[in-house]
Formats: C-alpha cells, sequence, structure tokens
C-alpha cells in the first residue's frame, strides 16, 4: 500500500473516487431527509462540478489530496485543507473535508492510514485543531473518527429547501 500526495497525473482517476465519494454522501443526505434519487442529468452537472473543484484544489496551496494505491489503483482519498482564518479563533486549524475509500477496499485500515498521513501532515505544519463534518448517520464513520480520538466540539445542522 502506497500513501502519497495526488498530482495533475491522477486527475481522472481520483475524479472517479470523488464522484462516487460524492454521491455516497447524497445517499446519506438522502437517508436523513427523504430526499429523491439523482437524475442522470444531475449526474452530469454533479461531474461538471466536481471537476471543477478538483482542478482547482489540486493548485491551491491550502488544500492537500493524499491518495492511497494499492496495485496501481487508487482506492481511497483523504482531502485536507486550511480554513479562512477567524480573528476569533488564536491557534491554527486544518481541516478534513473528505475521507473515502472504496468500498471493497474497506476494513482494511486504508483509512486508518490515510488518517495517519493527515495527522502527521497537519503536525508538521503546526495545527493545533483539526476539524470535520460527518452525517449523523454515518455511523461507520462516527465510529472510525471517535476511535482513533476525534470527539464532537460543535454540532451543525441543516434545513433543506425543496
Amino acid at each position: 500500500m502506497e500513501i502519497r500526495k495526488a498530482n495533475k497525473k491522477d486527475f481522472e482517476e481520483l475524479l472517479k473516487l470523488i464522484l462516487k465519494c460524492t454521491i455516497y454522501h447524497h445517499e446519506l443526505d438522502k437517508k436523513n431527509v427523504g430526499g429523491k434519487k439523482l437524475k442522470r442529468g444531475s449526474i452530469k452537472e454533479l461531474k461538471e462540478n466536481e471537476t471543477k473543484i478538483l482542478k482547482e484544489d489540486l493548485k491551491n496551496s491550502s488544500t492537500t489530496i493524499f491518495i492511497a494505491i494499492k496495485e496501481k489503483k487508487i482506492v481511497g482519498f483523504i482531502t485536507l485543507s486550511f480554513p479562512s482564518k477567524n480573528a476569533n479563533i488564536k491557534s491554527k486549524r486544518g481541516e478534513i473535508n473528505d475521507l473515502f475509500i472504496l468500498k471493497e477496499y474497506r476494513k482494511k485500515g486504508i483509512g486508518k492510514m490515510l488518517l495517519k498521513k493527515a495527522l502527521t501532515f497537519f503536525r508538521l505544519k503546526k495545527v493545533k485543531l483539526i476539524l470535520l463534518n460527518v452525517d449523523s448517520n454515518n455511523f461507520s464513520a462516527l465510529k472510525f473518527y471517535e476511535k482513533i480520538g476525534f470527539k464532537e466540539c460543535m454540532k451543525r445542522i441543516g434545513f433543506y429547501i425543496e
């Protein structure tokens, strides 16, 4: 298993995983609010949007993506960023925006390896607090992060407008 920083050569393969991640989160949202399935046109829009975001992320110095490679295939990724500075917060913060592993590679320690890489990266950047958002019904992710030592430090609630 190789964990390394993503680069432009990884774009197409990484984009496929990001789309799977986004669809996975949409399914979780659907369970939260009784939403509808993604339509074919929505998936096309989604791909266009994620393509733009990934291009920016690979150029942006405040975003870092690490990928997990097994047998020359990207099987997971973690996206890290530094939120814009808030005058009320004195310590440096980092954020985990996404952590995703292909379904057939889950429960094999790959997520933990990516997270350890992220923690090392943030320590080197002198980050004091790492934040992330987890869907309230993504129980496996909640358990995973809590097992590593993450604790709930705020609640974020949403209101879906149709």
